[in-house]
C-alpha cells in the first residue's frame, strides 16, 4: 500500500511538473491545394524574435511538419522551391490542443533561357545562373538557413545543351548575374511574366584577367588582403528603385570579383569582364595588427580587355 501511493504521488507530481504545450501542424500546399512537392521551409516566430534568430525553423523534403510549442501567438513563415514565399501567418497555439495551418503559397513565374559563348554560339554547360536578392521572393529575410533556401530556389545550373530553367516573382524587376569558367560574368536584366519568361540565347564573351603583384612593405602579416575590383561606371538619372538596384548589382559583381591573397605572388583574378575597373586592396576583417587595423590601398584604374592580362602592384597605391 506504502508502494502504491508513492507511486500516484510520483506520478502527480511529473503531471504537475510536465511542460504545458500545444502542437502546431504546418502543411506546405499550392493555390490548388495540392500538397508541395518540392524543398520547402518553415520558421516559427513568437513576438519578441528578430527575423534572423527564429525560435523554430527547419527545411523540408515533404510537405508538412510539426513542433510541441509553449501556448501563445506566433507568426508562421513558410518557403518552398517553385514557390513564393509567405509569412508572417499569424496562429495561436493552445495547451494540449492542435493548430493546424495549411499555407497556400503562389508559383513563381518561370523564366528560362540558354547560354552560349559568343562568336562560336557552342552551349555553355555548368554556368551559374543567380538573381539578386532584393527581388527574388517576396520580400523574406531571416535567418543563415532561410537565406541558403532562397539562393538555392533563385539559381540554376546549364545543363549540356546550355539550357537553364528556375523561377522568379512575377512582374518584379530583377537582375541575372550568370557566371562560367572562362568567361566575363554577365548581368540581365529581367521582368518575368506570370504566363513565363524566354529569355533566348544569352551570349557570354570571353574574360581578361588581373595580375596582381604585392611590392613594398609587407603591412598584411599572415593574413593577405582580399584584391577587390569595382567597377568605374556611372549611373546618371536613376531612379530610387533603380540606384538600389544598381548598387546591389555592384557589390555583388566586386564580391565577385575578389580573391584573397596568397602567399605566392603574383595572383592572378581571371574571368574579369572587359572594362575599366578601380582596384583596391582590403584587409580582411579578422586582420588587426597591434598597431591598429591594416589599411586598404586604392589603386590607379586599370582597363581590362578580352582575353588579356592586366599587370598591377600595390607599389602603385
Amino acid at each position: 500500500m506504502k508502494e502504491l501511493l508513492l507511486l500516484v504521488a510520483a506520478g502527480a507530481w511529473g503531471s504537475a511538473a510536465g511542460p504545458e504545450v500545444g502542437t502546431l501542424e504546418v502543411q506546405l500546399r499550392g493555390r490548388d491545394g495540392a500538397a508541395v512537392k518540392e524543398e520547402g521551409y518553415v520558421a516559427v516566430y513568437r513576438p519578441e524574435d528578430t527575423p534572423d534568430r527564429p525560435f523554430r525553423e527547419t527545411v523540408l523534403g515533404h510537405p508538412a511538419t510539426s513542433w510541441e510549442l509553449p501556448p501563445g501567438s506566433y507568426g508562421v513563415v513558410c518557403s518552398a522551391r517553385g514557390f513564393v514565399g509567405r509569412g508572417p501567418v499569424p496562429v495561436e497555439v493552445r495547451e494540449g490542443e492542435t493548430t493546424q495551418l495549411a499555407c497556400d503559397l503562389a508559383p513563381l513565374a518561370v523564366v528560362r533561357g540558354k547560354l552560349v559563348a559568343a562568336g562560336s554560339r557552342k552551349p555553355v554547360a555548368g554556368a551559374l545562373v543567380e538573381t539578386l536578392s532584393f527581388a527574388s521572393d517576396g520580400g523574406l529575410v531571416g535567418s543563415p538557413l532561410l537565406q541558403r533556401h532562397l539562393q538555392g530556389k533563385h539559381e540554376a545550373h546549364s545543363d549540356g545543351e546550355g539550357s537553364f530553367s528556375f523561377g522568379l516573382k512575377a512582374e518584379v524587376s530583377s537582375f541575372l548575374l550568370v557566371t562560367a569558367a572562362g568567361c566575363a560574368p554577365q548581368v540581365v536584366p529581367v521582368r518575368a511574366a506570370l504566363e513565363g519568361t524566354d529569355l533566348g540565347e544569352v551570349a557570354l564573351s570571353q574574360g581578361g584577367e588581373v595580375e596582381l603583384e604585392l611590392a613594398g612593405p609587407d603591412v598584411w602579416g599572415e593574413k593577405k588582403p582580399w584584391l577587390v575590383l569595382y567597377p568605374r561606371e556611372a549611373t546618371e538619372s536613376l531612379t530610387v528603385e533603380e540606384e538600389r538596384a544598381t548598387r546591389e548589382l555592384e557589390q555583388k559583381r566586386a564580391r565577385l570579383l575578389r580573391c584573397p591573397e596568397s602567399h605566392a605572388q603574383p595572383t592572378v583574378l581571371s574571368g574579369v569582364p572587359p572594362g575599366t575597373y578601380i582596384p583596391v586592396l582590403q584587409p580582411q576583417e579578422e586582420v588587426v595588427f597591434a598597431f591598429g587595423q591594416a589599411p586598404t590601398l586604392y589603386l590607379p584604374p586599370v582597363a581590362v580587355l578580352p582575353g588579356g592580362r592586366t599587370r598591377i602592384s600595390s607599389s602603385q597605391a
